[in-house]
């Protein structure tokens, strides 16, 4: 059994990585923090939970699953693919709105790290035009930067749409981890996923 299962995500980071303002750290707070805020998590809105767990469990864990069984990162071709996919969806102005910005603020900071190739690769087809920018692709290059095992990294960014959610909003998204986690081994058994075993929830990973 992988020995991270324990760990939080800050602790695969480089030393550099966990001071104030160095690349990777906002990455962790700031792109979420434009969910917490958004008036898409009003209580008003429980149609929107709804909307964010079929997200999250149907699309954004399979794809970034996906992307990040290569150790060598996300190729180019997959990248933009998943990119189309993701905007073939149908988004409320507001959702792709709030999803895309917090895709910019995770890549704005990775912005200093220009040799990770996937991520230039990335960057510049959205210069182009060929590519709109959305969250969990943003993230799936995060966690291939910085080696963050899969499944635990997958856990993480599902459990996060509720742990930065308003109280208000937690009433229409209850506590879902173990949809998550069955979401999570569904796309990742144990025999393939680099080989680690079923994972069980903990909170202590986030």
């Amino acid at each position: 059994m992988s020995s991270s299962r324990g760990q939080r995500i800050e602790s695969f980071l480089p030393p550099a990585g966990r001071e104030s303002g160095a690349p990777g750290s906002r990455t962790l707070s700031d792109s979420w923090s434009l969910w917490a805020q958004s008036s898409l998590l009003d209580s008003g809105r429980p149609s929107f939970a709804g909307d964010i767990r079929k997200l999250v469990l149907e699309r954004e864990i399979p794809l970034i699953a996906s992307l990040n069984i290569d150790a060598r990162g996300p190729a180019p071709r997959s990248l933009l693919q998943a990119d189309s996919q993701l905007r073939s969806m149908s988004w409320t102005a507001d959702s792709a709105d709030v999803n895309r910005s917090a895709a910019a603020a995770q890549l704005q900071a990775m912005g200093p790290i220009g040799d990770f190739k996937p991520l230039s690769q990335y960057r510049k087809a959205m210069d182009a035009g060929r590519a709109h920018g959305w969250q969990c692709l943003a993230y799936s290059l995060f966690f291939q930067l910085y080696s963050i095992p899969l499944r635990q990294a997958l856990v993480y960014y599902a459990m996060q749409y509720r742990e930065v959610s308003p109280e208000a909003f937690r009433t229409h998204l209850p506590d879902w981890s173990g949809e998550v986690v069955e979401a999570v081994n569904a796309v990742l058994p144990r025999a393939g996923g680099g080989g680690e075993d079923s994972f069980s929830f903990s909170p202590r990973i986030l």
